[in-house]
């Protein structure tokens, strides 16, 4: 067993540490920094007692719940006791009782009956559906027949019209039997395929797109038919708690004394088995606490209470006393109520100012040579730093020179905040904190006692991990409070999570002033319908035409949402073309090179095309697409590792996220998989 070093720990970073640290380069001694402070906070004996220990708190928290489910129990058999007079008094009215829940089990049956016949039709819908995919599978496979014997017949009536390579192409369709539909389109739109077979090359892109729509319908039939079920599951669960009231009212009124007096007796030795099951757990907390205060030299305090015991331990041992506390402070996080809001934090301090360092910023990286792990929140010197949830400190690093200073806290459900360039802290170690309560003061200022040497100005570094691992902090805060014309273009999550936390504080969508332009939206419940708004709104003459973009789409095994938002991203779904109906802009580079197509159709399957050319088979990941994306992900450049769709280091990765988030109806993340699963 490792020993405690808590106050050993706390001389790891003294000043002679911190000066030896921030005297190499900036960027080695952020990283250095970053992992101390990581072994500080989660590999020391004592920060590590929750995790080696875990058991202790689980059992604590079962004993809670058995103990309340025991008192519950106990208020309820007080109850029928107490009240037994008075319930005995209205059983007089039995015979009315008893007619209306008649009439309610009629109510609960009509109404069985009717979901019953709603899932019968649905299941058969979903059994049609599942027999028209399976058609339409093999009418696709019988048309793809058809066609190869067509190109077999163009191939046998004579070659000589076509060169060499269109030759061998074909060849390698007939010979091989390989899948045609990556090439059908060119081979229509290059004049390989005769005008006779356009009616087979429209009926085999009409039974995909006819697929497509089938499988989605079946995808929500299938939704609608299991909230069908779960409906009539809760029905009967309804249904039967009637009738098994009726049927305890009806004993009741057979032998009423009786009865409540069974189901006093029943209570009872419920509750005290419970008692017996809390006994039993807090029997198994004594001993696991024990073994640990054991292991450690010590022995068990009760730090609920204040006494002699506890003020001796304080006084003589500091590590007894230490761990003690540890252990109480843990108990008290996993007593706490577990916070289910999606943004569970509050701001620590008032974010009015802005942010003037996201959550790795390529900016930070660029001019210190590290991952900013954190937000920095622009605010004055001085500022009141308040707890954004309940918790305990488990470090200070108290602001008493110009060198850095920091505070930590531990949260419920795995949270843990870091505070950085503090000019005060008001808070002693392992005291425990509620939310909101201030905790010190901001700093940074440069020159000023606990700024450090890399601080740029008055602000407080903000970070925060949840099960020891960094996550962004605006994860957890509601982003509502900054201003929506401030949040930056990457990642894109940013204003689609601003524009979620405004409406959910709120309670009415974010309408910008007229300075800031217009918000993207689309309206729609489904992903489908607001693929058809998007579409009907946005896109240009014969680019609007939904059906066209998802048959292009599937040809290639591409997202047709993803095809949708490049076109978009590109030229506005058409409206900014560069060159003739080339939508994606695809061959259009800087060096002037152009590229025209003959029409919508061309121009979309262009797109498709493009993200299956031998550049791009190997990727998924849009974010791999473009500069921005790549910047947004930290990986190499399009310069580093070419082939990128798009080179833009800005704009175009932002705008396609930001489209397809609005289709899918959720934040879509920067690693999205374009391609359809197949």
């Amino acid at each position: 067993m490792k020993k405690i070093i808590c106050i050993f720990l706390i001389f790891i970073l003294s000043l002679n540490y911190y000066s030896n640290v921030f005297s190499s380069s900036s960027g080695e001694a952020l990283d250095n920094f970053t992992k101390k402070q990581y072994e500080l906070l989660f590999e020391s004996n004592l920060s590590n007692i929750s995790g080696e220990y875990g058991d202790i708190f689980d059992i604590s928290k079962k004993k809670d719940t058995f103990n309340n489910i025991a008192d519950s129990i106990k208020k309820s058999r007080e109850s029928v006791e107490n009240d037994n007079e008075i319930i005995l008094s209205k059983i007089t009215n039995l015979e009315e009782s008893k007619k209306e829940i008649e009439e309610d089990i009629k109510n609960v049956l009509k109404k069985i009956q009717d979901l019953s016949l709603a899932s019968a039709q649905l299941k058969t819908d979903i059994e049609l559906n599942e027999k028209k995919i399976e058609l339409l599978k093999q009418k696709i496979e019988e048309n793809k027949k058809i066609l190869l014997e067509y190109l077999e017949y163009m191939y046998k009536k004579g070659n000589t019209a076509y060169d060499g390579i269109q030759i061998d192409n074909l060849k390698s369709i007939i010979l091989n039997d390989e899948d045609i539909s990556s090439v059908i389109n060119d081979l229509y739109f290059n004049g390989l395929i005769q005008i006779a077979g356009k009616n087979l090359i429209d009926k085999h892109m009409k039974f995909i797109g006819e697929l497509y729509v089938q499988k989605v319908d079946l995808e929500n039939k299938k939704i609608e038919y299991a909230g069908i079920r779960k409906q009539l599951i809760i029905e009967q669960k309804n249904l039967k708690d009637k009738r098994e009231f009726q049927e305890k009212l009806l004993k009741i009124s057979k032998n009423r004394q009786q009865e409540y007096e069974k189901i006093i007796a029943e209570k009872l030795k419920t509750e005290n088995k419970l008692r017996e099951i809390t006994a039993e757990q807090e029997k198994k907390i004594q001993e696991i606490r024990d073994k640990i205060l054991k292991e450690n030299g010590c022995s068990f305090v009760d730090f609920s209470k204040e006494s002699k015991e506890k003020s001796e331990l304080e006084k003589n041992d500091k590590k007894c006393f230490n761990l003690n506390k540890i252990i109480y402070l843990e108990q008290q996080l996993n007593n706490s109520k577990d916070d289910t809001k999606k943004n569970p934090m509050s701001w620590p301090v008032n974010p009015e100012r802005g942010i003037s360092a996201y959550f790795k910023d390529p900016g930070y990286r660029k001019v210190l040579g590290a991952d900013h792990n954190a937000i920095d929140i622009r605010t004055p010197q001085g500022t009141d730093l308040k707890a954004p949830m309940e918790g305990y400190v488990i470090y200070i690093n108290p602001p008493t020179t110009q060198d850095y200073s920091f505070l930590a806290l531990k949260h419920p459900n795995g949270y843990t905040t870091v505070y950085g360039h503090l000019s005060e802290i008001d808070v002693s170690l392992y005291q425990y904190v509620e939310k909101g309560q201030v905790i010190g003061k901001t700093g940074g200022e440069k020159g000023t006692n606990g700024a450090g040497f890399l601080s740029t100005g008055p602000h407080v570094h903000f970070e925060v991990f949840k099960n020891k691992e960094y996550i962004d902090p605006l994860d957890v805060l509601d982003m509502s409070y900054l201003k929506y014309t401030s949040l930056p273009l990457t990642p894109a999550k940013y204003k689609l999570k601003y524009l979620m936390d405004f409406k959910e504080r709120r309670g009415f969508e974010y309408n910008p002033p007229s300075t800031e332009g217009k918000i993207f939206k689309l309206v729609g419940d489904t992903e489908i319908e607001r693929q058809k708004y998007l579409i009907s709104k946005y896109a240009a003459g014969s680019f609007n035409n939904r059906q066209l973009w998802v048959d292009q789409s599937l040809l290639g095994n591409i997202d047709p949402s993803v095809t949708m938002c490049i076109g978009l991203a590109e030229s506005g779904l058409g409206r900014n073309l560069t060159t003739g109906f080339n939508v994606g802009n695809v061959g259009n580079n800087d060096r002037g090179d152009r590229v025209a197509f003959g029409n919508a159709t061309e121009g979309i399957y262009a797109i498709v095309k493009t993200l299956n050319n031998r550049f791009f088979t190997g990727i998924n990941r849009i974010d791999m697409l473009s500069g921005a994306g790549r910047i947004a992900s930290g990986l190499p450049s399009c310069k580093e590792k070419p082939f990128c769709y798009a080179t833009d280091p800005r704009y175009w990765h932002p705008n396609v996220i930001t489209c397809l988030s609005h289709l899918k109806g959720r934040i879509v993340e920067d690693d999205y998989n374009f391609r359809l699963v197949k």
